[in-house]
Formats: C-alpha cells, structure tokens, sequence
C-alpha cells in the first residue's frame, strides 16, 4: 500500500473532521518526505519550521495553487504602531519576490505569506524551500525595520 493510500485510509477512518482533499493529501505527504512533520488543521495543513509554526492553505478546485504562509508573527499595539506596521509591511512586500506582508482584518496581528503556482506536482519540494527562504526573508525584514523604528 503506498503511504497517500495509508494516510486517505487514516482520514477516511476520522468521523466529524472536514473533508480532506486530494491536493492537501499530496501536499501532507511531500512535506513528510522532506523531514517536517505535517498535521491537518482543517482542510489546510500545519507544520514548524525552525521552531516557527506555518500553515498551508490548500485550495482543494485548484491544486496547482500553493499558499505558504506565517501566521500572527507580529503583535500590534494601539497608536501609531498600526500606520507604521502598514507602511514597512508594503515596503517589505514590494521589495521580496512573490512575499506578501499584511495586517490581519482586525489590525492586531502581521502575518506573511508566498502565493505560487506549481509548475507540476513534483515541484513542490523545490518550491516549498525556497518559499519557506522567502518567509524568512520577508519576516526578518519586517521585525529589523519595525525595531529600527521603536530604537529612533
């Protein structure tokens, strides 16, 4: 039996949780042959990374679609804060490749995502680091502006 089988199987067996879909199956079982070890968050799939917890949103009508993104990394305070995390968050995403850096609705938290299309389903690994490279990036620069400007 081939571990996607085994791990559908697993699923199925799973009364009361959300559908999961093909392409969140895939995906759970390419981020496992590459050392993390993934868990289901819904339809979406949870996994750490250098001690940070990231989330891939799966879009199960269009599994071509990969959404790597670091939740809450962030905490905004009142004031003047909330202007100036919207401005470095703008610069930081016009400056990172496919980085995208935002408030969330209720202005409390900042988060980053990458948004990509895959190629075929055999370039997620490829794609998953230099996604998780571009995080990184994009967080980092995020916190050194912020603290830059909290020490000026």
């Amino acid at each position: 039996m081939k571990p996607l089988d085994r791990l559908r199987g697993w699923w199925a067996r799973r009364r009361g949780q959300p559908q999961v879909s093909e392409a969140a199956l895939r995906f759970h079982a390419d981020l496992t042959a590459l050392g993390f070890r993934p868990r289901f968050d819904g339809g979406d799939i949870a996994f750490k990374y250098e001690g940070r917890g990231y989330l891939l949103a799966v879009q199960p009508d269009d599994p071509g679609y990969l959404c790597l993104m670091y939740p809450n990394f962030w905490p905004l305070e009142e004031g003047t804060e909330r202007a100036r995390a919207l401005e470095v968050a703008a610069e930081v995403t016009a400056e990172i490749k496919v980085a995208k850096v935002y408030l969330d609705d209720a202005e409390t938290w900042v988060s980053a995502s990458v948004e990509v299309y895959l190629a075929t389903p055999g370039s997620f690994p490829w794609v998953t680091e230099r996604a998780l490279g571009t995080l990184s990036a994009a967080v980092r620069g995020f916190r050194e502006r912020m603290r830059a400007q909290t020490f000026n």
